[in-house]
């Protein structure tokens, strides 16, 4: 999980560009009646996985946190545990009571495994916090594994890296899809001047995420 400060870069856009917060909490709300099973289902010995990110869209900073787990029948499922605004500071104990409220929520505080956060010195402030608060005699190896870094984001800075060369151009062409995507009547412009030329492409534009 990394967490910065407020951002004014653009919701990723797929399919659909009606993107907004409250369109998002009305899809989270869908994953409520799977507390209860999560719960029933962590009743058992086998460890849980959690993955967190930090949303920084809409201009506030939203925190997701992602539980993964094996069910009875050998069967990777996933499930999101929260995902919320995520006020100011954003400091490493901040950062760990939030991990630890959404755990203790559903009632998996002492099912976790192993934790996957980005590679940056906040966070792994906050895993030393994180093993403070969590009982980690109940963790694999008493918690010495329980910090495990995103190879997304590890290879999203070795990638960057390789593409410094050409970082303006990059740049240049991220900038024109963010103006695009800023609104619908933008979009539906550029998908008609793209129709008139005619370019024949069915993909809608999409916004990457700097660290992925």
């Amino acid at each position: 999980m990394e967490s910065q400060s407020e951002d004014t870069s653009q919701p990723s856009v797929g399919e659909s560009n009606n993107v907004t917060e409250n369109n998002l909490e009305i899809e989270m709300s869908k994953y409520i009646p799977d507390k209860v099973e999560i719960e029933e289902t962590s009743e058992d010995n086998s460890k849980r996985k959690r993955k967190s990110e930090a949303w920084n869209h809409f201009k506030r900073v939203k925190v997701e946190v992602t539980g993964y787990f094996i069910d009875d029948n050998w069967i990777l499922q996933n499930c999101i545990l929260r995902f919320s605004y995520f006020p100011p500071p954003h400091t490493a104990e901040v950062l760990a009571d939030t991990l630890v409220e959404a755990l203790m929520d559903w009632n998996i505080d002492r099912k976790v495994s192993t934790i996957t956060i980005d590679n940056c010195t906040t966070n792994d402030a906050m895993i030393n916090h994180l093993l403070q608060k969590l009982p980690t005699k109940d963790m694999p190896f008493d918690g010495k594994v329980l910090h495990m870094r995103c190879c997304a984001h590890i290879l999203n800075l070795i990638v960057n890296d390789g593409l410094d060369i050409i970082g303006s151009s990059i740049e240049r062409i991220r900038d024109s899809v963010v103006y695009w995507i800023a609104s619908l009547s933008r979009v539906e412009k550029f998908e008609k001047t793209g129709r008139q030329l005619p370019v024949n492409c069915t993909k809608k534009l999409c916004l990457d995420c700097k660290i992925r």
